[in-house]
C-alpha cells in the first residue's frame, strides 16, 4: 500500500487527470447510449445527427479526440526538443497523421479505389492500414536503435499504447464492430496517452533542470 501511495503522492495530478478525462470519457458513452436507445428502431435516413453520438462528424465525443491527439502530439514533441530522443518526434508524427487520416477518411478513400480490384471495401482499408502500419513499424525500430539508454524504456512503453489505439482505431474499425466499442475504445486510449506523456514531460523536465542545475553548481564551484 506504502508503495500506491508514494506513486500517488509523486504522480498526483496525472492521477487526478485520468480519472477526470475517464469520467468524461464515461459520460461521452452514456451519452451516445442514450441517444442510441432514443432513436431505436428508427430509419438512419431520417435520424437526426446528435453531437453526443459517437459517429457523428465533428460531434462532441469526436472533437475531444482530435483535442487528445493534438495534445499527445505537441507533448512527444516537448519530449523530442527536451531530451533529443528521436523516438519522441516520430511519435509527433504518428499522432498528426493519424489525427490527419481521422479528418479526411484517408484509408476509407484508399479502401474506395481498391474496390475496382476485385477487393471489398473494408479489406481495401485493412491492405492500406498494414502498409502504413509497417512502414511505421520498420521507422520506428530504425530510430530507436539511436535511442539513448535512458529513454528507451518509455519509448518502448509509448508503442505499447500505440499498439493498444491501433487495435481499436485500426482492427476494430477494419472488423465493423460496434461504434461504442471502436470509437469509446480509442477516446479511452487517448485519455491514457495523454496522462503517460503528461507524466513522462513532467520528469523529463524536472531531470533536465536538475541536470542544469547540478551542471550550474559545479561550474560555480
Amino acid at each position: 500500500m506504502s508503495v500506491f501511495l508514494r506513486l500517488f503522492r509523486t504522480y498526483r495530478f496525472e492521477t487526478c487527470l485520468l480519472a477526470g478525462l475517464l469520467a468524461i470519457d464515461s459520460a461521452l458513452l452514456a451519452g451516445h447510449m442514450a441517444d442510441a436507445f432514443s432513436h431505436l428502431g428508427e430509419p438512419a435516413a431520417i435520424r437526426t445527427p446528435s453531437p453526443w453520438n459517437l459517429s457523428t462528424e465533428w460531434g462532441i465525443p469526436e472533437m475531444l479526440e482530435y483535442l487528445l491527439t493534438a495534445v499527445c502530439g505537441l507533448m512527444a514533441l516537448r519530449l523530442w526538443r527536451v531530451t533529443g530522443s528521436g523516438t519522441y518526434g516520430f511519435f509527433a508524427f504518428v499522432y498528426f497523421a493519424a489525427m490527419t487520416d481521422n479528418a479526411f477518411s484517408l484509408h476509407e478513400g484508399a479502401g474506395h479505389a481498391l474496390e475496382p480490384y476485385g477487393l471489398a471495401d473494408h479489406f481495401g482499408q485493412f491492405i492500406a492500414l498494414s502498409v502504413f502500419g509497417l512502414i511505421m513499424l520498420l521507422a520506428f525500430f530504425k530510430v530507436f536503435k539511436a535511442v539513448p539508454d535512458a529513454e528507451r524504456l518509455s519509448s518502448l512503453v509509448l508503442c505499447g499504447l500505440f499498439a493498444g489505439l491501433a487495435f481499436f482505431s485500426v482492427g476494430l474499425d477494419v472488423l465493423h464492430v460496434p461504434v461504442v466499442v471502436e470509437d469509446g475504445g480509442e477516446l479511452i486510449m487517448l485519455s491514457v496517452h495523454t496522462v503517460f506523456l503528461k507524466g513522462l514531460s513532467r520528469v523529463r523536465g524536472l531531470s533536465l533542470s536538475e541536470a542544469r542545475a547540478d551542471q550550474s553548481l559545479s561550474e560555480a564551484v
